[in-house]
């Protein structure tokens, strides 16, 4: 397992705020609306994962957002694990 410190309000309505920090499991399959860690050009990324037919969707849990569709040819992507669990520190204010 490994700690990913988020970074951005794309999951406020599911109460993971900036500055939490995410544990991830690198051996879980993802299914169907796990929170998943993928790395998409270059850049980490925390999204609820849903697999299409011939794609997989990104979703933030913040209406601002529209989701990430990632075609199945796409090259720079990868899902590196699924979150399963979130560490907030109780002397930081969230909001």
């Amino acid at each position: 397992s490994f700690l990913l410190k988020v970074k951005g309000d794309s999951l406020k309505d599911a109460y993971i705020f900036s500055g939490d920090v995410v544990i991830v499991n690198p051996n879980i399959q993802p299914l169907k609306g796990h929170f998943v860690v993928a790395i998409l050009d270059d850049a980490a990324v925390v999204k609820r994962f849903f697999k299409k037919k011939e794609s997989i969707e990104l979703h933030s849990e913040n209406p601002e957002f529209q989701p990430i569709i990632i075609e199945k040819k796409y090259e720079n992507f990868k899902i590196v694990g699924v979150v399963v669990g979130v560490y907030r520190s109780m002397e930081r204010k969230v909001g």
